[in-house]
């Protein structure tokens, strides 16, 4: 576990625009938090963190210290997708010209449509239907098919991305009836405001498409309509020896509704050593020349470092024999982690911990997220090793249940009452020494934002920390 390095180039760009109609320089993102993450999730729920992807597509495209592509060009999809932008931007640096885009914030969800297919099953499951304004058939990611749509040689890619942005039904300025969820963001560097998806200068082109958990329709027809949009503009690969276009999709066979993938694609399966592999592969023929381009698109996640990584020596928190030990306002969430968090049923937040503990025998020690959400508190024990760990706890689903939400106020409604207070607790005989704690959200869906009609209120018991620790001391002193 390590923090993220974060560039602070974007809070420069308020002042860095041209003398001709004010448009920055570099981009219009927004920095994330030095303590956050922003991830792509592979088919098998892998975290591929943005600072990870930035390097490796570094290495793709800068060959010791030079420029190694003629120009670079980045596209975001998922939730979250915001949060890569400052990445790419310190690993391009001031070498290789380069543009980029995002559905969404680093701390917001993107949005995507259903198939009534899908909106069926979920009322055949008990679930509620979402609302008819998120229906489409074919469904697609609201700033994806713009994407697809304004995505062409007449204009610069950076034109293409922010006219999506402006476009998406979704989007923030948005007069739709789905508008006001998420805000589309570009950034460039280099000379990068000039790219076009289409170099005629260039003498290949080479394109890597990632999509990991592809459970729904719109991930697939996104998908093929930017693959199609490739090939319009750069020619078949399958014919034309300068394109490549390398696609890692879900298990690499199936779509969503267990469909063949297109046997043109030749994919393979979207894991987290497939992608290492297909960029070190891409590298092996890029040259000064050649065009490359990233698209990455399937349930996003964003992590926090709670409690940064130190030496054992120097543990940043030691929490003493049966002892609780609340940490409150270190977890800071915002509405979209939250709000991810509430909408994406089934999905399991996590907590990655670092530790020391001094015992010598296997003993649980409670550990939990402690939201207060309605009354309702998230606890999972584990049993700790001796010695220094890591270990990743699933916590429960977020909330328990499925999401009780009625509409969007409902939604802020709930992220009002939510408390960002983290707990740690020992329930053994020896001293913890935490060396490092991050949270993940988990693998975060960009599903519609409501529904048609609101489930009924299950009952929910709320475990109390004190009580699970106090009858763990009676079990462990007891046997």
């Amino acid at each position: 576990m390590r923090p993220t390095r974060k560039s602070n180039a974007a809070c420069l760009l308020a002042l860095a625009v041209t003398l001709t109609g004010g448009v920055p320089l570099l981009a219009q993102f927004e920095d994330q938090p030095a303590n956050k993450s922003s991830t792509l999730i592979d088919k098998d729920g892998a975290r591929i963190l943005d600072s990870e992807l930035a390097g490796w597509i570094r290495d793709v495209v800068v060959e010791n210290g030079m420029r190694d592509a003629l120009d670079a060009q980045f596209f975001f999809n998922q939730c979250f997708g915001g949060g890569f932008l400052d990445d790419m931007s310190e690993q391009m640096g001031t070498i290789v010209p380069w543009v980029g885009g995002s559905a969404s914030k680093h701390d917001q969800t993107a949005t995507g449509q259903v198939s009534d297919a899908e909106n069926d099953a979920r009322e055949a499951g008990g679930k509620a239907r979402y609302n008819a304004i998120w229906e489409d058939d074919p469904p697609f990611s609201f700033w994806g098919e713009q994407i697809i749509s304004n995505l062409d040689d007449d204009e610069t890619t950076l034109k293409s991305i922010q006219d999506a942005g402006k476009d998406s039904k979704s989007g923030k300025d948005s007069t739709a009836p789905q508008g006001g969820h998420d805000t589309g963001q570009s950034g460039h560097g280099n000379g990068g405001d000039m790219i076009r998806l289409n170099n005629t200068s260039a003498t290949s082109h080479h394109a890597v498409i990632f999509a990991g958990l592809t459970d729904a329709e719109r991930h697939f027809n996104t998908v093929k309509g930017v693959y199609d949009g490739l090939v319009n503009a750069w020619g078949d690969p399958a014919s034309n020896p300068e394109v490549t276009i390398t696609v890692l999709f879900g298990d690499g066979m199936k779509n969503s509704k267990g469909e063949d993938l297109p046997a043109g694609w030749n994919a393979m399966p979207a894991t987290k050593s497939g992608l290492q592999a297909a960029l070190m592969g891409v590298e092996q023929v890029m040259n000064p020349n050649e065009q490359f381009l990233f698209y990455g698109y399937d349930h996003g996640g964003n992590q926090t470092v709670v409690v940064p990584p130190t030496p054992p020596e120097t543990p940043a928190v030691t929490i003493d024999a049966w002892q609780a030990l609340p940490m409150p306002n270190l977890l800071e969430l915002t509405p979209g982690e939250l709000e991810g968090l509430f909408l994406t049923p089934d999905n399991n937040p996590v907590l990655i911990l670092e530790y020391d503990w001094l015992g010598t025998e296997f003993e649980p020690i409670p550990i939990g997220l402690d939201f207060i959400i309605n009354g309702v508190s998230l606890v999972t024990p584990f049993f700790p090793l001796p010695g220094q760990n890591t270990v990743e706890v699933l916590l429960p689903e977020f909330p328990p249940g499925d999401p009780l939400l009625g509409d969007d106020l409902a939604i802020e409604d709930m992220l009002l009452q939510a408390v960002n207070t983290l707990a740690l607790f020992n329930g053994t005989d020896s001293t913890l020494n935490v060396l490092g704690l991050e949270f993940f959200t988990g693998a975060i869906a960009d599903n519609p934002h409501s529904f048609e009609a609101v489930p009924e209120p299950g009952t929910i018991a709320a475990l109390a920390f004190m009580t699970l620790i106090a009858g763990n001391r009676r079990r462990t002193r007891n046997a």
